[in-house]
């Protein structure tokens, strides 16, 4: 099963890759300095507003989304209203049905 992790390099995200090691992986991420090496996953740079890189992560296709994305550095507090305008405006850009 080819699965796409969006926020793959935060703390939630760095677990759920680990536990996915019988999967092939694509971890989307804004910095991927976080994202651990695992023989499983295919790192990507890039922000799941910009059409750009989801066309990158998706372009081998998949059969799942585990999107954990957010607003990056904690800013997410600070700003109660964008984590969720920025989930879903890019939602529909991942192909997502749900």
């Amino acid at each position: 099963m080819r699965i796409i992790v969006t926020g793959a390099g935060g703390f939630v995200g760095r677990h759920v890759l680990a536990e996915l090691s019988e999967h092939d992986v694509v971890a989307l991420d804004t910095d991927l300095r976080h994202i651990p090496d695992l023989r499983h996953v295919t790192k990507v740079e890039g922000d799941i507003q910009k059409l750009s890189s989801l066309v990158e992560a998706f372009k081998q296709g998949c059969d799942a989304v585990i999107h954990l994305a957010t607003v990056p550095g904690g800013a997410a507090e600070a700003m109660q209203r964008e984590p969720l305008n920025s989930k879903t405006r890019s939602t529909p850009n991942s192909g997502s049905t749900h």
